[in-house]
């Protein structure tokens, strides 16, 4: 993994905000945003990913290679995007 525990303790499944982020938390997710993304495809094109281990999900969607992963995660980040677009709607932002 390529955040630390306390983030992944923090933003893990089944988890909610206790409190507001800092400033320093928000600067860090915007840093990792753009750091890990590009170090997913460095380590993809060099083959790091080519022993992927299979993950089922909780939808019992079979992950069976890193490409599958990459695109699910895809579909997964849109997901989260059309919740915020609902939330800010929903606020009047």
């Amino acid at each position: 993994m390529q955040v630390s525990a306390e983030e992944m303790a923090h933003y893990k499944k089944g988890t909610k905000p206790k409190r507001n982020a800092t400033q320093d938390e928000i600067g860090l997710c915007e840093s990792q945003l753009h750091s890990l993304v590009k170090k997913t495809e460095e380590d993809f094109n060099s083959g790091v990913f080519i022993k992927y281990k299979k993950y089922t999900l909780t939808t019992k969607t079979k992950l069976s290679s890193a490409k599958e992963a990459i695109q699910f995660n895809h579909f997964h980040e849109g997901v989260h995007l059309g919740y915020v677009g609902a939330l800010k709607r929903a606020l009047g932002i």
